[in-house]
């Protein structure tokens, strides 16, 4: 009997009516134990598989510290990897040590929140500072290794440049293509930054603003380095032939950044006197 007369039989043809499902799987049942010979498998006592037990349980525990060292003020530890070392080894070796510390730092995570809900002290917090140093230390070198064997076979480093790109706003930015958790249709922030690849039009008058405060910022940094110079010259005067390189040695202590602004970007509307773009 196959399914199809199964089926059949639990339909009553004088009232349309169906038998319930239970009934039709006890007719299931039944027609499997009948046309199996051979009992179930029972498990023999002697079945291996049913005497192995897993040595380790594999538990949130491993995320927190042992007992021995709840109640220590200091906990003795090492430093971390440096980039000498971590070159000598295997890429196979470096992929075990990475993930032995991520797993390091998530317990060190772990057990600084939890000593900052219980309100104590979490013992020796540069430990999460060398955790973090050794990943970083084992990314330049794989960095460093793509990097020549790129150049090996291709001729390039293969690395993404960062590119210089307007945002949705107009202003001008750096940007560096990487790959990305959240798509960027879905990215919010990105949809909004970057999203369009044109600015509007609207966003003219305030790049002329944006650029006549640049502008404004830049005369101030330079009349300010301007007057230390002279200051330095009068209590130096052996130093009057040097003004330039003073002033370039002065604006490199001050970080003075000149603000290059681009021609296509620098449109300014012709004003009249007594007139700003303010108006």
């Amino acid at each position: 009997m196959n399914l199809l007369k199964i089926i059949h039989c639990t339909i009553n043809p004088q009232k349309y009516s169906f038998i319930p499902v239970r009934v039709c799987l006890g007719y299931t049942r039944q027609i499997r134990l009948q046309t199996t010979d051979i009992p179930p498998k029972e498990n023999s006592p002697d079945d291996v598989s049913t005497k192995v037990k897993p040595t380790k349980q594999s538990n949130l525990m491993e995320f927190f510290d042992t007992s021995e060292n709840l109640y220590e003020s200091k906990i003795i530890h090492g430093r971390w990897w440096y980039m000498d070392e971590l070159r000598l080894k295997s890429n196979e070796d470096l992929h075990k040590l990475w993930y032995v510390l991520l797993k390091e730092r998530n317990r060190l995570l772990t057990m600084e929140e939890e000593y900052r809900h219980q309100h104590e002290l979490f013992p020796s917090p540069e430990r999460i500072d060398k955790v973090e140093e050794s990943m970083r230390n084992i990314l330049s070198v794989v960095r460093e290794r793509d990097m020549a064997y790129n150049l090996l076979e291709t001729g390039k480093t293969g690395e993404q440049t960062p590119q210089i790109r307007e945002t949705s706003f107009g202003l001008l930015r750096y940007y560096k293509p990487k790959e990305r958790i959240v798509p960027f249709y879905k990215n919010r922030y990105y949809q909004l930054l970057w999203g369009k690849r044109k600015a509007e039009a609207w966003t003219n008058i305030f790049k002329r603003r944006y650029n006549e405060f640049q502008e404004h910022q830049e005369h101030q940094e330079t009349n300010r380095i301007r007057k230390i110079v002279a200051n330095v010259i009068q209590k130096y005067p052996h130093l009057r032939n040097e003004e330039e390189r003073v002033m370039e040695d002065y604006k490199q202590r001050y970080d003075f950044e000149h603000y290059s602004i681009p021609k296509r970007l620098a449109r300014r509307p012709k004003l009249r006197a007594h007139q700003t773009v303010w108006n």
